[in-house]
């Protein structure tokens, strides 16, 4: 598939010792249901802006070629996951020995109370500013 709209090859497909050997596909550096780069690209783009129905939509309307909802979203959760593979690790991290519960809150409209007991139990109470 390309931005041209789809590309229909007829070829001639053998067999090999149970392996499917396509002459021109491996020769042409391409796909069965593949997608060029620009497509995945774009894909990828209107796919992380927009609900996965609507990128679809959104293709067609840019390119005038129809996309399944499918595959937008295994291409834009396909390229999604080539990124997540990339992160570095985290440079820092928490030292394991600390306080046996934290209690926070980060939208800063609560407020937490926390009153202790001798036995280590406590109670939260959340208050409003």
């Amino acid at each position: 598939m390309t931005i041209f709209g789809w590309i229909e090859v007829l070829e001639q497909v053998g067999w090999c010792d149970g392996k499917t050997l396509r002459p021109f596909c491996q020769r042409g550096g391409v796909k069965p249901r593949g997608r060029s780069r620009l497509v995945q690209r774009a894909l990828t783009d209107f796919g992380a802006d927009e609900a996965f129905a609507q990128a679809a939509a959104k293709f067609q309307e840019h390119y005038g070629v129809e996309v399944s909802v499918h595959r937008v979203r295994t291409t834009t959760l396909g390229h999604a996951a080539c990124l997540v593979a990339q992160m570095p690790a985290p440079s820092r991290a928490m030292p394991r020995e600390g306080v046996d519960v934290l209690l926070a809150e980060a939208d800063g409209c609560m407020v937490p109370t926390v009153s202790t007991r001798a036995n280590g139990s406590f109670n939260a109470y959340w208050s409003r500013n």
